[in-house]
């Protein structure tokens, strides 16, 4: 005998029916404290440096890709 039972619901419902917890205002949290580090970090970096190419590593993208590419 084969039974088969299919259950349509969103994953919410499901987290709810099994009695799992609502981690929704954790990632809320997780995703405002590292918007306000990239803005910190974003705010730190020195912009006319990367416009004039005097950036620190410009032009090392390359070769690293070739060398790992066996190039």
């Amino acid at each position: 005998m084969e039974i088969a039972l299919r259950i349509d619901c969103t994953p919410t419902e499901a987290r709810q029916m099994l009695g799992l917890p609502d981690l929704l205002p954790l990632y809320e949290c997780w995703g405002r404290a590292l918007e306000d580090w990239l803005v910190a970090v974003v705010a730190t970096l020195d912009l006319s440096a990367l416009e004039t190419g005097a950036a620190a590593g410009a032009g090392r993208g390359d070769d690293r890709r070739g060398r790992r590419a066996g190039r």
